[in-house]
């Protein structure tokens, strides 16, 4: 009886260490996955040294920027009243 319990624990055990194996292998793969896609993204980018470094665009002129603002819901693009 104790040999029937002590191979059951045995089998539960290794199912359990093979679940806690293949969670640490999918996030290892996941990680894996993200940095060798933005190492790709670096080595694609032109100017993979500035890359990192973020800088504002730089107009060629002054732009006009109008907002308009309304509380309308039903979806009209133009405001009245």
């Amino acid at each position: 009886m104790s040999d029937e319990r002590t191979d059951q624990e045995a089998k539960e055990e290794a199912r359990a260490s093979e679940a806690r194996r293949e969670i640490w292998l999918s996030i290892g793969a996941f990680f894996l996955y993200l940095i060798l896609g933005f190492a790709l993204m670096m080595w694609l980018n032109a100017r993979r040294e500035a890359a990192m470094i973020p800088t504002a665009p730089v107009a060629q002129k002054p732009i006009a920027l109008t907002i308009l603002h309304t509380n309308d819901t039903w979806g009209y693009l133009e405001p009245c009243g």
